[in-house]
């Protein structure tokens, strides 16, 4: 699969694609990272994770946190609940960055969640039934739009 830069230019005008291995320069992670947002908010799990998890080990953490909230994500619209939360898990062994505190939140939840799988159901105060949920059809932004370049990388980043 190639995946081409959002605008044409993010990575000189090459095509990126996640199957070749080997270091990525800055402008390609990010075309992959935003090509995987986009493949994530068209409901492409398997490909927005393959880009996500090409990304995944850049030299720069604050890449790297948002590469693995990308594939998280990805793994758990594909029903792959262990995965996802290993893998959210993982951004907080990275130093601080961007992507910290929506791991935290997101492992957070996942945690309570799985708690409240093996309680009795919820007390009708829960937000589902007193109708503070989300709108059907509401999107949250891709993982990347949440937490990417609150911080720039470091100029030590390949």
């Amino acid at each position: 699969m190639d995946v081409p830069p959002p605008d044409g230019a993010a990575s000189g005008g090459q095509t990126v694609d996640p199957s070749i291995s080997g270091p990525l320069s800055l402008a390609q992670a990010r075309a992959l990272l935003e090509r995987g947002d986009a493949l994530l908010a068209d409901g492409d799990f398997a490909d927005a994770g393959r880009c996500y998890q090409r990304v995944v080990g850049y030299g720069d953490p604050t890449i790297t946190g948002v590469a693995l909230l990308g594939l998280g994500e990805a793994l758990f619209r594909l029903d792959q609940e262990d995965a996802a939360l290993q893998t959210w898990e993982s951004i907080l062994q990275l130093p601080d960055t961007a992507a910290t505190y929506p791991a935290l939140g997101t492992v957070g939840a996942a945690r309570r969640g799985r708690t409240r799988r093996r309680s009795p159901p919820a007390s009708a105060g829960s937000a589902r039934s007193s109708g503070t949920a989300a709108p059907a059809g509401a999107t949250s932004p891709g993982p990347a739009a949440t937490a990417r370049w609150s911080r720039s990388p470091s100029p030590s980043s390949p």
